[in-house]
């Protein structure tokens, strides 16, 4: 599977010697093999599980969260059917766990965290509507009008040149009454 356009024997070759090239990290083994299977030696970390667990582990009420495990996708360069549907299986769930970071930051008054969480989810996904509106509602709850009406100014720029739309109602809504100054006024 791995090298499909050679003979079984060459392939069978390839994987023996990428295999001894492997690091050895600590002098401790990253794989075990067996005549029938390769797998990952016991003790062997995978930043992909560590991220899954930390997902999961929000539902809990008082867990800590590493936001560094959340801001990256899946093997970014490459291309593989199977690879680009695990990308945006894990692409979603990181991007919600992010956003339902920054807002549950935000309520407990954290809100260096929460802005950090709510701006890797924007860094994520530029586009996505929640992830801004998180940010926003972080920047309100913080007593940052400017700093919510910048990240709005984004949004609404972003998703007009973009998409050719105008911004969620929702997050429109948010920033209602900072909006209507004499410098958003509209000529005539």
């Amino acid at each position: 599977m791995l090298w499909p356009e050679s003979m079984e024997d060459k392939a069978g070759a390839s994987l023996r010697s990428t295999l001894w090239r492997l690091p050895r990290p600590r002098g401790l083994p990253l794989i075990t093999v067996t005549p029938t299977h390769v797998g990952l030696a016991g003790g062997t970390s995978v930043d992909l599980w560590a991220a899954e667990d930390s997902i999961t582990s929000l539902s809990v009420e008082g867990t800590e969260c590493d936001v560094r495990l959340l801001d990256r996708d899946v093997l970014p360069d490459w291309g593989e059917d199977w690879v680009l549907l695990e990308r945006e299986r894990h692409r979603q769930r990181r991007l919600h766990a992010l956003e339902a970071l920054c807002r549950r930051s935000s309520a407990q008054g954290q809100h260096d965290s929460a802005l950090t969480a709510g701006l890797a989810a924007v860094a994520g996904e530029p586009l996505r509507g929640s992830a801004h509106r998180a940010v926003i509602e972080a920047h309100l709850a913080e007593g940052n009008p400017g700093k919510a009406l910048r990240q709005y100014d984004l949004y609404r720029r972003l998703v007009r040149s973009e998409l050719g739309l105008a911004p969620l109602p929702a997050i429109r809504r948010l920033v209602a009454d900072l909006l209507g100054r004499p410098a958003e006024r509209r000529p005539r």
